[in-house]
């Protein structure tokens, strides 16, 4: 029997305002990979992360998680993972690194419950995952772009989540830091057997690492392997002015079109 996907979406519609953000979406993601959604500003990205966690209701069609709608999979114990594009973390505020990620343990502990010896365990092992442990005592104020990223990523981490949602986590990022960062998300795939999705505008960098890519601009332009995406989905996702984006798309990506 084979695997089911732990994503179906299907059919899926919405509206705003009576403008139409997203028309007749069909994708489904496999278990354990990494799948990158590139598309313009406006392109209804974060309204389709925000379909997936459930927290808006489409005008029709469905989305799945593991089966289920969003709501009950959440209400079964179904654990997912959220970093926003507004970055909830003030850096003026005096907070360590170790406290910052131990801070993914509240919403499975509770907020006012003080965290115990597994939560610190799991904290830990979250911010070793990132290759940051050495720095667990530095202020967040100290850090690095591409450092506080990964410290956001190991809060996400100490939550346990089976499925991890990025909004434009590489934001800021130089190509080189960027780089880096997608290959850290895919140990943090092979490690935890998690499912990873992730919006960016480094299309460089998420053909290069991710499993699958999906183009958006309200209808979904291309959904599969980097190694089939051509140039028309580029195209037809960001228009003709799609050159100075593709800065460093490897050759296989836009020539070779087989599995």
């Amino acid at each position: 029997m084979s695997n089911p996907p732990i994503i179906e979406i299907k059919d899926l519609n919405y509206s705003r305002e009576g403008r139409k953000v997203l028309v007749t979406i069909n994708m489904a993601l496999p278990r354990e990979t990494i799948c990158g959604i590139i598309g313009p500003n406006g392109a209804g990205k974060t309204t389709l992360l925000e379909l997936i966690l459930g927290r808006i209701k489409a005008d029709s069609g469905q989305v799945l998680i593991d089966g289920k709608s969003p709501k009950k999979a959440l209400q079964k114990g179904f654990r997912i993972g959220y970093l926003t594009q507004n970055r909830d973390i003030e850096r003026e505020i005096p907070v360590s690194v170790f406290e910052t990620v131990l801070m993914g343990r509240y919403g499975v502990i509770g907020l006012f419950k003080s965290p115990g010896k597994e939560d610190l365990r799991i904290a830990e092992e979250s911010l070793a995952a990132v290759n940051l442990l050495g720095l667990r005592n530095r202020l967040i104020g100290k850090l690095s772009g591409g450092e506080l990223q990964r410290v956001l990523i190991a809060r996400a981490l100490a939550y346990q989540p089976q499925i991890l949602i990025l909004d434009e986590p590489d934001a800021g990022l130089d190509v080189e830091t960027s780089d880096a960062f997608m290959k850290l998300l895919a140990d943090i795939r092979d490690e935890y057997g998690m499912t990873i999705i992730l919006v960016s505008h480094d299309i460089g960098a998420v053909t290069r690492h991710a499993d699958c890519i999906a183009c958006l601009n309200r209808e979904l332009h291309f959904h599969g392997k980097p190694a089939k995406l051509k140039p028309e989905y580029l195209v037809r996702t960001f228009g003709k002015d799609i050159e100075f984006l593709v800065h460093e798309i490897p050759k296989r990506c836009l020539e070779c079109h087989h599995d």
